[in-house]
């Protein structure tokens, strides 16, 4: 029976978004200790160590399981994931170099929103609608924004703490453009 016709399971895809949630909210503060103590490249190294150790979660259901073996079974298929590797690699350098000389508070807004900036991407290039309404998708998009730049206002010392303007003038002329 093909995986579509299977009931919904709203328990387990409440218990799905709720780990999601908290993962979510650990991620920066371990982050931010990591980025701390640790050279770019390690930085990288490390989380790209944590996504390959990843794979067996991923991989948990046999069907999973037997579409990744597919998947690397066929020569066709290298010529594509190098391509994804290529972009993933160049945006992680992009990032590295947009973001050097950037504020503290564009960078939370970049990076912690990246799930919003995707959807938005898929919806401009790929045409992929956003699965709620639009009003939920932005309510939730501010709310996080709001958020975001809380957090980091809060985290800026009392002389390094910029008027609105220089914060404008730093998001329209900064190098993370």
């Amino acid at each position: 029976m093909p995986d579509s016709a299977t009931p919904t399971n709203y328990r387990l895809g409440s218990l799905y978004s709720l780990t999601t949630a908290f993962l979510y909210a650990t991620q920066e503060p371990f982050s931010f200790l990591a980025a701390r103590h640790l050279t770019t490249l390690q930085f990288v190294c490390l989380t790209q160590i944590a996504l390959l150790i990843s794979i067996p979660l991923v991989t948990w259901r046999p069907s999973s399981r037997r579409d990744l073996v597919a998947l690397l079974s066929a020569p066709s298929n290298y010529g594509k994931l190098a391509v994804i590797f290529a972009i993933g690699m160049t945006g992680l350098l992009l990032y590295n170099f947009g973001l050097s000389n950037a504020h503290p508070i564009i960078i939370s807004a970049i990076l912690n929103l990246s799930p919003f900036w995707a959807a938005m991407v898929a919806l401009l290039i790929m045409r992929v609608p956003i699965p709620v309404s639009p009003a939920t998708f932005f309510g939730c998009f501010a709310g996080a924004f709001i958020g975001a730049m809380a957090v980091a206002w809060s985290q800026l010392g009392g002389a390094s703490k910029l008027a609105f303007g220089e914060l404008a003038e730093s998001f329209l002329h900064g190098s993370w453009v």
